[in-house]
């Protein structure tokens, strides 16, 4: 696939989830908005010499046509000037890189995502209005349990986060978005006493998920990426969400609209 003669070229790599995946496709598109020509690999998201996918490619709502450049196309490009760009430091907006570029990273920050955020809304399944009126409450669990490495890195909030959060929101029905229902439906209620006020979203696919979410009028988060862009795409500013991002973090994290307000 060719660039043409722009020496302002990057390829964007995708990695994680669709949260993650909208941050990274923000930035293309930042980068598209600057003159370069840009591109998105997917080879990151297929796993291991293409086995055992680690994420679902999630922006085919989008009119990319990723590639899938692998190690072999990599090298070939670094012998050819090209050079890796990091998000460092995480969670900033950074300079405009020259020449062509291999951008890897999450690119985290608002001012990537404000970008395309009505893009994105287009782009949203029309659904019913589950959560409309509602606080939506998301819980992640999933890796952050299961995986000693992102445990290290992220944790998992504890009750008291939330007890803390929802005293600062209206006494409203809340849907609880999370990738786990099992522990939600029977240690996460009962414990916030919660029966009668709370109820599970809806399974459905990621997309319509976000659409669901993004209806409510106050937020609950987790430090999720995907949470982050349901309350970001509804526009409101009753949102709470952890003011440590990851463990390593004691300040308030960037990610983090200043509307917002942090527990």
């Amino acid at each position: 696939m060719s660039f043409g003669f722009n020496r302002n070229r990057a390829i964007v790599y995708l990695l994680g989830g669709l949260g993650n995946q909208l941050f990274q496709y923000g930035y293309g598109q930042c980068l598209r908005s600057h003159g370069y020509d840009v591109r998105y690999n997917s080879y990151f998201l297929q796993g291991f010499n293409g086995k055992d996918p680690l994420r679902r490619y999630g922006l085919g709502a989008f009119p990319i046509n990723p590639i899938s450049y692998g190690p072999w196309s990599v090298r070939l490009r670094r012998l050819c000037g090209w050079r890796l760009f990091r998000d460092q430091p995480l969670h900033s907006v950074h300079p405009l890189p020259k020449g062509p570029i291999l951008a890897v990273g999450y690119w985290q920050h608002p001012r990537y995502a404000a970008g395309i955020r009505d893009e994105v809304r287009l782009r949203l399944p029309a659904v019913e209005d589950r959560a409309r009126g509602c606080i939506a409450l998301g819980i992640r669990r999933g890796d952050y349990v299961r995986d000693p490495s992102v445990t290290s890195s992220f944790g998992v909030l504890d009750l008291d986060y939330y007890r803390r959060a929802l005293e600062a929101v209206p006494n409203k029905p809340v849907v609880i978005f999370t990738d786990d229902p099992a522990w939600a439906q029977t240690v996460f209620i009962p414990e916030m006493g919660l029966h009668g006020r709370a109820t599970l979203a809806p399974e459905a696919d990621d997309w319509q998920t976000l659409a669901f979410m993004q209806q409510a009028d106050h937020f609950v988060i987790a430090n999720s990426s995907f949470h982050w862009w349901g309350a970001f795409l509804s526009g409101r500013t009753s949102v709470i969400a952890p003011k440590a991002w990851s463990r390593e973090q004691s300040e308030r994290c960037p990610i983090l609209p200043e509307s917002w307000s942090v527990r």
